[in-house]
């Protein structure tokens, strides 16, 4: 039987509560869709806006627990016995699968293998496994104390990048996920910036092309391998172009790339969910994956619109509950976020000197939804709303306060 997200919510028993690790929009949109179905939530949210969602019974305050989710997990192990656990962020992940075996039994996860979550999270252990697999990777350099960098960057074709292992906290710190050098001297300077923080990284063969060469696929894979979903989709615009976060994707069926991340998945013996991403080289079409995650994703809003409910279909999963494949994708999905995909098109524009109309186009060509925006439940998007008027209106009177007609006045 194929299953749509009507099946999944129309049929749901409620066995337990949900609690949310970590996350941004992806894991307010878990909280949404559960929630919407009668299943209570708990997140840690923080001060977010998100925190705000009606979906939500309780919001943990995570300066309890100095954000670590191994402690969160235990103190709350009475109150949410039995509840089914997202990890929705990078080092929620990596605490879920680190103590997993430790709240077996108290707590429900999914059915994946924390050793593979552990490796997704070092991107260059992700390429390594997908070497092994015969799945198309860049070029790429290990780097350690005892590497000697002149000779090495003597030796490199530019441009190339300082790629971390971890990205989420590269981000915290460059907000960007990679340094590009375009020669030697550049390349010493952004090592030694990676090295200043603390950074484990790579040095990386950049693959050329702009934003829309970026493609990924996802899936959800039982026990038994069998996978309960799939779909992939292409990345329009990114903010930083080339280096930020998505502002444009949109839904789109790409057999090459689905067959590269199933040979990929299968061949590692995956479970649960995952996102293959991959970049298209533009001088040969061939794809070049880039990296994986192990939870659920920044456009998680899009894949539920496109007919693929994975928070109802995830709990079913933990919850023991029947599941079966969703196979209701719809195409030309996008999840498009307005103020900053513009700004991210006035960059390409600058660029490219590509026409504002074609911005129009992408827009009106797609069915586009929002990662925070809901009509059902406003009050997130209209929070971030009212702190952005308040930040904008305080640059603004900074700016009068230091312009010159208002010095002379003092």
């Amino acid at each position: 039987m194929n299953w749509s997200n009507a099946n999944l919510e129309s049929n749901l028993v409620v066995e337990a509560p949900a609690l949310v690790l970590g996350g941004d929009a992806n894991a307010l949109s878990v909280a949404r869709s559960l929630g919407r179905s009668g299943v209570p939530v708990y997140t840690t949210f923080g001060d977010s806006h998100a925190a705000h969602s009606r979906y939500i019974r309780e919001n943990l305050d995570m300066r309890s627990y100095s954000q670590d989710y191994a402690l969160l997990l235990r103190d709350k192990a009475a109150e949410l016995a039995g509840a089914a656990v997202f990890a929705c962020s990078d080092d929620a992940v990596e605490a879920v699968a680190t103590h997993r075996a430790r709240f077996a039994g108290i707590y429900e996860f999914e059915r994946n293998r924390p050793e593979l979550q552990l490796a997704m999270l070092n991107k260059q252990r992700t390429l390594e496994l997908a070497r092994d697999l015969d799945v198309p990777i860049p070029r790429f350099w290990c780097v350690d104390e005892s590497t000697d960098l002149e000779e090495l960057g003597a030796t490199l074709p530019y441009p190339v990048i300082v790629k971390p292992f971890d990205t989420f906290a590269f981000r915290k710190v460059f907000k960007r996920s990679y340094l590009r050098a375009d020669n030697k001297h550049e390349l010493l300077g952004l090592v030694a910036q990676a090295r200043f923080n603390e950074m484990d990284f790579m040095i990386c063969e950049l693959i050329p092309g702009a934003d829309d060469c970026a493609c990924s696929a996802y899936t959800y894979m039982d026990e038994t391998g069998e996978e309960l979903f799939s779909l992939t989709k292409r990345c329009l615009r990114r903010i930083p172009n080339n280096v930020g976060a998505g502002t444009f994707q949109i839904t789109t069926d790409l057999e090459d790339v689905r067959e590269m991340a199933q040979r990929f998945f299968r061949g590692l013996g995956w479970r649960g969910f995952g996102n293959l991403e991959f970049k298209r080289d533009p001088r040969d079409g061939s794809l070049r994956v880039i990296e994986c995650n192990a939870r659920f994703t920044a456009v998680h809003e899009q894949l539920a619109a496109a007919g693929n409910d994975l928070s109802l279909l995830s709990y079913r999963h933990m919850t023991g509950q029947e599941i079966a494949p969703l196979r209701r994708n719809r195409q030309r999905v996008a999840i498009w976020s307005p103020r900053v995909d513009f700004h991210a098109f006035r960059e390409h524009r600058a660029r490219t000197g590509a026409p504002f109309s074609s911005w129009l186009r992408s827009l009106a060509a797609a069915k586009l939804v929002f990662p925070v925006f809901s009509l059902r439940d406003p009050e997130p998007a209209f929070r971030a709303t009212v702190a952005r008027v308040r930040e904008l209106a305080g640059k603004l009177r900074a700016r009068v306060r230091c312009s010159p007609s208002a010095q002379q006045e003092v």
